[in-house]
């Protein structure tokens, strides 16, 4: 009977008893907090503390539906609100609770939030397209299994691998299907490979950004934006502002020089033979180390090539 009075004044309500309607799809308590951020409109009290108390009923749920109104709060504007009314709500064991485990896990002087209040900085900071918003959503997951203390500093040691491993279960278990798994894992991989590149990017060479370009592929743009939005969302004097737009500048120019295929090498196996090199593991480090000369030198010619081979041969 308040239908319209709620509308008028921005607040969502059950239509009868909450602890009925949320018995009757516990998925309502997710809809009711994606609902209060596309909106900007509040949930009543009644209907919060029904959602407090029955937030376990989200157990019963397919975890295909739960994934899919994750995914509808996540690309709404407001994508760290949705997050932040998820763990309020107790609604986020239920749903992840690797990330409930984030929830006031004090960092290094390098960050100015804890690792769940920093995930969801960068989660608001990325654009509107859901493997980037999993990326950002994601990326430090690893943190709850590597925070380490060493001489009264802490470090989370290999967190961007640990937390690929961790994503892919949690992504797998959500019933994500591969194609977005395996996109989001190489965002989480990857998002500190440039963080060593100087505040203007200047420390990384064109041979390494080469092979990045050539190892991200078509997630190059989504890769480097959740780079762009985890440093955004670092301490102040860490945020390295100009890093990742000045990489992008120079990976603008270094796209026409990238390696198309670099399966494809000037010297092959069946050339090594021909030099009568015993077949076994060198014939790997022999085409690595062409492969890798490529990437600094796209226009490496075949005779290059087989000088590249005579050094590692002369080194043996």
């Amino acid at each position: 009977g308040n239908g319209m009075e709620d509308i008028k004044n921005g607040i969502l309500r059950t239509t009868s008893d909450p602890d009925v309607i949320f018995k009757e799809d516990p998925l309502r308590m997710m809809r009711a907090v994606r609902f209060m951020v596309q909106k900007g409109w509040k949930i009543s009290s009644e209907t919060i503390e029904s959602i407090r108390k029955n937030a376990g009923w989200l157990k019963s749920i397919s975890r295909e539906r739960v994934r899919d109104e994750l995914n509808k709060m996540l690309v709404t504007d407001n994508p760290s609100e949705a997050m932040h009314q998820l763990n309020d709500l107790g609604l986020l064991p239920y749903i992840t609770p690797e990330l409930q485990q984030a929830v006031g896990m004090g960092q290094n002087k390098y960050h100015k939030h804890d690792v769940w209040l920093h995930s969801l900085e960068v989660l608001k900071k990325t654009n509107p397209a859901l493997i980037n918003r999993l990326m950002a959503l994601f990326h430090d997951i690893g943190k709850v299994k590597t925070k380490t203390i060493v001489n009264g500093e802490i470090h989370f040691y290999q967190h961007e691998h640990i937390g690929t491993e961790m994503a892919r279960e949690i992504l797998s278990n959500l019933k994500y299907p591969n194609e977005i798994i395996d996109a989001v894992c190489l965002g989480i991989k990857n998002h500190m490979r440039l963080k060593q590149s100087g505040e203007q990017g200047e420390l990384v060479t064109d041979k390494a950004l080469r092979k990045f370009i050539v190892d991200l592929g078509e997630h190059l743009e989504s890769v480097l934006d959740i780079m762009a939005a985890d440093n955004a969302s670092h301490e102040g004097s860490y945020t390295s502002p100009e890093q990742i737009s000045n990489i992008r500048k120079r990976i603008d120019v270094l796209k026409n020089s990238v390696p198309k295929n670099t399966d494809k090498l000037p010297v092959t196996g069946d050339d090594l033979k021909t030099l009568r090199i015993p077949a076994g593991p060198i014939y790997k480090e022999i085409l690595d180390t062409i492969r890798d000369a490529i990437y600094g030198n796209p226009n490496l010619t075949r005779d290059e090539a087989f000088e590249i081979v005579q050094n590692i041969l002369k080194n043996k």
